[in-house]
């Protein structure tokens, strides 16, 4: 990826070339939402890029990947204190990866190393005092992608890159993925779609898609259960007008904010007035499917 700073602004068009299908992300949108960004300083800096981040079930802990040039980012810990997440910390062994997710319970790391167009999956485990060595899953699973979700300890999300890019749902057993879902309610043939948020009761998911020429398919898309759980019935995917481009969308519960990247900082977004935003969508979705 390239990436032109911040500071180029008014003087540059500023543009972010992504590796998901070489696709060039268009220019960060203004918005009219009381967007903030999420620890200013601390976990979103101007010295750099935050790309991807995850927690674990407590929300106590957060993994963030951040950089200075795009491909090479450094994975880093952070536990809550006081009510903020101050301390970043990370072993080594994530001091080179591309972009990765803490589990759940936040004793295992999945995340990939891009070399060229190759995007190799690994896991590290926590032990006692440290992380173990990775273990290469794309030698175990013959399976390569990035952008994780955990839905749970053995249920992930990820992107891979069939089709330009599509999300696939995967499950972990004994250190190997194997794909489960190839999610077709989501994906497209042209667009590239990746970096999923799932509903803890799956309600609704919410993804990124980016596709070439076509500013209606650039954005955030939200798709909503009309069926049950264990029986998804997704609704076809609605971008959400008012957000600006990004990915990694994330609902923290106990803050009460709905979370994104911009590709620059981590963005939040109070519920009270995402809500609003996606109770609209609903309607929509749940009357074009009565039709």
């Amino acid at each position: 990826m390239l990436f032109l700073y911040p500071a180029l602004y008014g003087l540059l068009t500023f543009f972010l070339l992504m590796h998901c299908g070489c696709k060039i992300l268009p220019p960060k949108q203004g918005s009219t939402l009381p967007l903030e960004t999420f620890c200013p300083g601390t976990i979103s800096t101007s010295d750099y890029s935050e790309n991807t981040f995850s927690f674990t079930k407590d929300q106590r802990t957060l993994f963030v990947s951040r950089t200075t040039g795009w491909t090479i980012q450094q994975g880093l810990l952070a536990t809550e204190q006081a009510g903020d997440f101050s301390t970043l910390t990370g072993p080594p062994l994530l001091d080179s990866i591309y972009n990765g997710a803490i589990n759940p319970e936040g004793n295992k790391i999945i995340f990939c190393v891009r070399k060229g167009s190759k995007e190799s999956i690994y896991l590290t485990k926590k032990t006692a005092n440290n992380w173990s060595k990775p273990i290469n899953l794309s030698q175990t699973s013959n399976l390569e992608g990035g952008y994780f979700y955990w839905f749970s300890d053995t249920e992930l999300y990820l992107y891979v890159s069939n089709q330009n890019g599509n999300i696939v749902q995967a499950q972990l057993l004994d250190d190997q993925l194997q794909i489960a879902n190839k999610m077709a309610h989501i994906n497209t043939d042209e667009a590239t779609e990746f970096s999923i948020y799932m509903h803890p009761r799956k309600k609704f998911l919410i993804f990124s898609r980016y596709q070439d020429n076509n500013p209606a398919q650039q954005g955030l898309f939200i798709s909503f259960n009309l069926g049950q759980p264990q029986a998804p019935n997704w609704s076809i995917p609605q971008k959400i007008d008012a957000l600006p481009y990004g990915w990694n969308p994330y609902i923290h519960p106990s803050k009460k904010l709905f979370l994104f990247s911009d590709g620059e900082d981590i963005l939040s977004l109070p519920m009270r007035q995402f809500n609003p935003l996606i109770q609209r969508l609903k309607k929509t979705a749940v009357s074009a499917d009565q039709h």
